[in-house]
């Protein structure tokens, strides 16, 4: 397993197993039910994160390298088919990933040839890159705080948390923690 993203108005966990390449979902007023399998056939799911608002899960996918999208609705029938919302180079390794829901954008990091951290709308459309350079190494965990307007992550290699404005501007390192 190697990520999770909860709903919590339905009280459903969903999940990737990155050994059966498939994303599932735990009922988790019934934890005796049996896990539904939501998509299968998806390699190497690294990040999810779930729109309540409109029941749509997205996820990163590291061995595709893109960002993709599933309706997951009460009339959905799965295993759904998903959307491919974004295709990234091969050499891009999306992992972590955030939503902005009131502005309709997806935020995920990027471990690729030329690490970084990049955001696209809800429709795949208008991919820009936001941070990158020599100072971001291996963007993992992401983080959004659309209401003060602030976009957080932490870089594994570098041992650092940063902060910037959901653009990218205005980087303030928040910790810089000694390697251990």
């Amino acid at each position: 397993l190697a990520a999770i993203a909860a709903d919590g108005p339905s009280q459903r966990l969903f999940y990737s197993d990155m050994q059966a390449s498939q994303i599932g979902v735990l009922d988790l007023q019934d934890t005796t039910s049996k896990p539904t399998i939501v998509v299968e056939a998806e390699h190497s799911v690294e990040g999810m994160a779930f729109d309540y608002t409109s029941e749509d899960l997205y996820w990163t996918s590291f061995a595709n390298s893109s960002i993709s999208r599933v309706h997951i609705g009460k009339e959905t029938s799965f295993p759904a088919s998903p959307s491919r919302l974004v295709r990234l180079a091969r050499t891009d390794k999306p992992r972590g990933i955030a939503l902005d829901i009131c502005a309709m954008r997806i935020y995920w990091t990027n471990w690729g040839h030329e690490p970084s951290i990049q955001r696209a709308y809800f429709s795949g459309r208008g991919l820009e890159t936001l941070i990158k350079g020599k100072d971001v190494s291996t963007p993992n965990a992401l983080s959004l705080d659309p209401a003060n307007g602030f976009l957080y992550w932490a870089d594994s290699r570098l041992d650092k948390i940063e902060r910037a404005d959901l653009d990218g501007r205005h980087r303030v390192v928040i910790s810089n923690q000694p390697k251990h």
